[in-house]
């Protein structure tokens, strides 16, 4: 169990109005800056396949690998419908890089259909496409599927990596039994610990001009306690709130101060009124409609629109639903009411090109040229027979100091940011095996340099 910080919200009113494509992000540039001054990668015959949100700083991270050496054309990247910017992919094509569309959807609930036929399409042209001085592969992965659908000839020819940020992407791995070595993003401490509350700040400014949020007291239920649901909860707290929670793990369904824990999933959704799905799961997939009364909405925090996907079908079902493209109203015939924002989807996302703003999820995006990084010193220095690899601290503890230093503090106290510097307690609370590389300590120790 890793230590819940005490956590400042507060909702960020100006953070729409941050430049888009601006300098380049510090903790990016900090880490481009002690490598290029210490090592040359060669990331010019390493293909990179990469699932993303297509936000204004996924092409900063993309960026950041050209700048270390990849080669645009060699960096294949594929968006998802529902976050994906018009605007950065424009400039990815511009810029060269190998970008894959995603397939229209005609019908609400069909995603992770259209989805997979999109990247088995990817991995047929990355296939097709390989030159003869390619040597490595490595997969940035947002979900999982990318890495769980790599081809077999891919597996048998190449030396792979895989870097996966989410957690829900970890259990798809882990379930179909990935044979290659995956670096877990998702379960690094500083990740779960820094990354959860800009979420649920993101989540509230998100629906401020859709819902009473901030003026009235509304009865809410939080499904899903993992680090995203803790966040969520607590942030409906401080807002004044009545919040109800449930996790169908036994462990993770504790009590949060204030917030009310049931034990009983369908009755939490009978009883409240708004309803945030954090769980990464269907949470309506046992659920009576018949006996849902009153008006409802139902919220999702993460998952493309897996939270309530049975809900969606039913609706595309019984109440045949043309717009796809909005937030979902439908009228029961036992005159309840239920409105599904974002058709499902996660609501921080909205085509703006930006769900947390910059200077804070730059956090993030550090991580993840870390775990990049580390993929490619791995497959120079093999050291390890475990399939999954922890984020090392020393990367973890690099970027959470350059964070600090140039990224927002709003959402944690300074008491903690020991803590997040600590190597030993990064090690202690992050998942994924640990094991040393000279190559990472030697480029992001200081006391070695």
């Amino acid at each position: 169990m890793f230590l819940q910080p005490n956590t400042i919200y507060a909702i960020n009113k100006f953070a729409h109005k941050q430049p888009k494509f601006r300098s380049r992000l510090p903790v990016l540039q900090a880490i481009i800056s002690v490598v290029t001054g210490q090592y040359n990668l060669k990331l010019d015959n390493i293909v990179f396949v990469c699932v993303q949100h297509l936000l204004y700083t996924t092409f900063d991270l993309l960026d950041a690998l050209t700048i270390l050496g990849a080669k645009p054309k060699n960096i294949h990247i594929m968006g998802k419908p529902y976050s994906n910017c018009q605007e950065t992919i424009n400039k990815l094509i511009v810029h060269g890089y190998a970008y894959y569309p995603n397939s229209k959807q005609n019908k609400l609930g069909s995603f992770m259909e259209c989805f997979k036929q999109d990247i088995q399409q990817m991995w047929e042209k990355v296939t097709d496409n390989l030159y003869g001085d390619i040597q490595s592969i490595i997969i940035l992965d947002d979900g999982g599927c990318c890495i769980s659908m790599t081809p077999k000839y891919i597996q048998d020819n190449y030396p792979i990596f895989g870097v996966e940020q989410t957690s829900s992407g970890l259990t798809r791995i882990i379930n179909c039994q990935t044979p290659f070595p995956v670096i877990e993003v998702a379960s690094s401490a500083i990740k779960q610990t820094l990354e959860a509350p800009m979420i649920a700040d993101a989540v509230v400014r998100k629906i401020a001009h859709l819902l009473p949020i901030t003026q009235q007291k509304l009865c809410c239920a939080v499904i899903g306690l993992g680090v995203i649901g803790i966040a969520v909860t607590k942030k409906l707290l401080t807002l004044g709130h009545t919040v109800i929670t449930y996790d169908h793990d036994v462990k993770k369904n504790i009590t949060i101060n204030h917030a009310i824990s049931y034990a009983n999933l369908n009755q939490l959704i009978y009883d409240a009124d708004y309803i945030f799905g954090c769980s990464g799961y269907d949470v309506t997939n046992k659920l009576d409609f018949d006996l849902i009364h009153g008006s409802k909405c139902f919220i999702s925090c993460s998952s493309h629109d897996q939270e309530f996907l049975s809900l969606i079908r039913y609706i595309q079902q019984e109440y045949p639903y043309e717009n796809v493209n909005g937030h979902v109203t439908c009228k029961f015939e036992n005159a309840a009411i239920i409105k599904v924002l974002a058709r499902g989807y996660p609501i921080n996302f909205d085509g703006s090109g930006e769900s947390v703003p910059a200077q804070d999820i730059q956090l993030t995006r550090g991580l993840l040229l870390g775990g990049i990084l580390q993929a490619v010193l791995s497959l120079i220095q093999p050291t390890s027979i475990y399939t999954r690899h922890m984020l090392t601290p020393i990367i973890q503890k690099f970027v959470a100091d350059n964070w600090m230093s140039h990224g927002s503090t709003q959402f944690v106290n300074r008491s903690f940011s020991p803590y997040f510097t600590n190597l030993n307690w990064i090690e202690k609370n992050s998942g994924g095996h640990y094991y040393e590389n000279e190559i990472i300590d030697n480029l992001f120790n200081p006391s070695v340099r």
